[in-house]
């Protein structure tokens, strides 16, 4: 097991000693500076970040995190980075200077392989191999209680989702701006939950294997202080997790399989009935743990594949006549089979 120091124990440290620190002669030209600037202004004493995760900042909260960073970089002894410095002062000023902010939000893909390490499939979304430490952040920040530390060895592959959101500032904040952003990033929550949904069942469709996600956690791209705490985690509910065939794309598969989700992503096969019933029973089957529960929702799937959308009717002789069509090319073989 690794150990680690807890990020709130710089924060700590550095708001301890913040009285001395706002008495140094450099701090007021700063603070002085930071409140002239027209477009930095609007950013301090208000709410500030995206319609996610929106929390007031000040002068001393923009300041410190560059205190901050500088310490917890610091291993032996404490030392003034420069590169780390200049990094997180072109964020800031991208952040300050514009009205989009890049985000991210990815998640463990469990039981996957491939012998390629990134598999790029348009519009900021890919599967690729994380050889970082990434996990372990997702492991302490979750809220997603149950999930064991053994799953982390399994949380080799991920997929990412990159996308721009706008820039929220609040002035006097009111019940009905809170729910408004609320229900904004309930919506992006819907959206990033469909794409991923999407992606797994188009794995899924393309080739045999147990492959799944469970939890969806969300970064920034800059390292802004804004968003330095994760408080809005997207969940799928309960964590299970995906054993059984591992699911292997190789480097030959890649391209069919990009072939094969860019035609399936022009289409919107939950919204059909009986196809979304056919695709979700699909899916409900890779998180049975009975052989009896996983073959009762394929055969669902199985007989919903041979309904048109809103059929009704008598069951059995629908599904004998869709069979029969599917199997056979004329009229009597396929009464043939009927009769049988």
């Amino acid at each position: 097991m690794s150990s680690h120091s807890p990020l709130t124990l710089y924060s700590s440290f550095i708001d301890g000693h913040r009285k001395e620190i706002e008495e140094l002669p450099e701090f007021k030209p700063l603070y002085n500076l930071m409140n002239s600037d027209t477009t930095i202004s609007k950013h301090l004493n208000k709410l500030v970040g995206t319609c996610e995760n929106l929390t007031l900042r000040t002068v001393w909260d923009y300041l410190s995190y560059f205190l901050y960073k500088q310490i917890s970089r610091c291993t032996d002894k404490l030392e003034f980075d420069p590169e780390t410095f200049d990094n997180i002062y072109y964020d800031l000023e991208q952040f300050f200077y514009h009205d989009n902010v890049d985000l991210q939000v990815f998640s463990p893909l469990h039981n996957f392989s491939s012998d390629i390490d990134e598999i790029d499939l348009g519009n900021g979304l890919r599967i690729r191999r994380d050889i970082s430490s990434e996990p372990v952040g997702i492991l302490s920040q979750n809220t997603v209680s149950q999930i064991p530390y053994s799953d982390m060895n399994y949380w080799e592959w991920k997929i990412e989702l990159t996308y721009q959101t706008e820039k929220v500032i609040i002035e006097k904040p009111n019940s009905n701006s809170i729910s408004q952003y609320t229900s904004e990033a309930l919506t992006i929550y819907g959206n990033v939950n469909a794409i991923f949904d999407k992606l797994v069942t188009a794995l899924r469709l393309f080739k045999s294997g147990m492959v799944g996600f469970n939890i969806i956690k969300r970064k920034p791209m800059a390292d802004i202080p804004i968003i330095l705490k994760d408080p809005f985690d997207y969940s799928t509910g309960t964590y299970s997790p995906f054993s059984g065939q591992q699911y292997t794309l190789t480097e030959t598969e890649v391209s069919e399989f990009r072939s094969f989700w860019d035609k399936f992503n022009k289409t919107k096969p939950f919204q059909i009935a009986p196809l979304g019933v056919a695709i979700r029973r699909f899916n409900y089957a890779y998180g049975r743990d009975k052989l009896e529960d996983k073959l009762m929702d394929y055969m669902i799937a199985f007989e919903a594949l041979f309904f048109k959308q809103d059929e009704m009717g008598e069951f059995s002789h629908k599904l004998a006549v869709g069979v029969s069509r599917l199997l056979k090319q004329n009229y009597e073989e396929r009464k043939d089979m009927m009769g049988k």
